[in-house]
């Protein structure tokens, strides 16, 4: 890493948040697919660099934390 730079912040945070997208973006490929995706690590809502990862991930989806939720839409008819 350059000196001074955390290299958890220019190196391993960015290519974390790459790798996510990847995986979000292999879930659904075609128009009539559906999928979850689940983020079971709380750093994603209590640490500050969580939000790199949040910003990755496409807009206009929904989120919840509740698993309820989750259920009901999952076994609504596609």
């Amino acid at each position: 890493a350059e000196t001074g730079r955390d290299p958890f912040e220019t190196i391993q945070l960015p290519s974390a948040a790459i790798a996510l997208k990847q995986g979000f973006g292999r879930l659904i490929r075609r128009r009539d697919d559906r999928g979850i995706v689940a983020i079971l690590d709380a750093r994603i809502v209590t640490k500050t660099y969580g939000r790199v990862f949040l910003e990755t991930l496409p807009t206009g989806l929904p989120r919840t934390s509740v698993i309820e939720q989750v259920r009901r839409w999952w076994n609504q008819p596609s």
